[in-house]
């Protein structure tokens, strides 16, 4: 089971954020839970989205989420996107370093 993530190189403060996720893996038809987080560091996140999608009969989901920084100048932040089965089993995380120029 992985989880994949794509992020843009840069993005703009104020501005929405697209993200592609992409789950393998998965029991087919099941629904998985996509929770996005910022990591703010020393332990620290905070939520971004959670979305729901149906794993395709290969076992692969796909999602395109929104999601809006909540920086206010130049900054750089780790996003964390986590799946999850319904059952709450881990399905996989991805993360990736998201800058934001204001």
């Amino acid at each position: 089971m992985a989880l994949r993530m794509m992020i843009p190189d840069a993005a703009l403060v104020g501005r929405p954020v697209i993200l592609a996720l992409r789950v393998t893996g998965a029991t087919p038809d099941a629904r998985v839970t996509l929770i996005v987080e910022l990591d703010r560091g020393q332990g620290q996140r905070a939520p971004l989205s959670q979305s729901e999608v149906l794993a395709q009969p290969d076992g692969g989901a796909d999602a395109t989420v929104s999601v809006t920084p909540p920086f206010t100048d130049d900054a750089e932040g780790l996003i964390v996107a986590t799946a999850r089965a319904e059952d709450g089993a881990f399905l996989g995380v991805a993360t990736g370093l998201l800058r934001v120029m204001a």
